[in-house]
This record gives C-alpha cells, structure tokens and sequence, in this order.
C-alpha cells in the first residue's frame, strides 16, 4: 500500500462502539435475570447438555439455576435431572 493510503487510513475515525450496533437492536429492552425468556433458555440449554451425554455440567448448571430461581417449576424433562443420582 503507498505511503499516502497508508496515512489517511490511519486518519480515518475509527467505527464508535455505537456505530457497531444494528439500528433495531435498540427497539427490544435488554434481557434482565428476571426475564423468563433468559430462564426458559437456560433451562433448554441444560436440557442439552444432559441429551448429549454431558450429565455432571447439566447437572451443575442445574444446580446453579435452582440456586438463582428456587421457586422456578421445572419441567418434566428437568424433574429427573434434579433428582439425587443413584
């Protein structure tokens, strides 16, 4: 690259953290702890990890999950997955 290019590359403003950002991002409110999509996603993301065969990290991040919503129903599916190993 010729030394000018070069220059006014170096020139150019650099693309702002909000620039980064679609336009629609900013039409949904962010995601809270409390949201129950983020819960119901969690709980299909452990549901995942223990169809995969990865019991002990299912069964942490269900522990986990328990430790942060304890009055959260868990589905069927999960039921068995909370309960003690044999």
């Amino acid at each position: 690259m010729p030394a000018a290019a070069e220059q006014a590359d170096a020139r150019a403003p650099a693309e702002t953290q909000e620039d980064a950002i679609p336009e629609d991002a900013h039409a949904l409110p962010p995601a809270t702890l409390d949201d129950p999509a983020l819960r119901q996603a969690w709980m299909a993301r452990i549901l995942a990890l223990w169809r995969a065969g990865q019991e002990a990290e299912a069964r942490a991040g269900l522990a986990e999950f328990r430790r942060r919503y304890p009055q959260q129903p868990l589905p069927p599916e999960l039921q068995a997955l909370a309960a003690p190993s044999p």
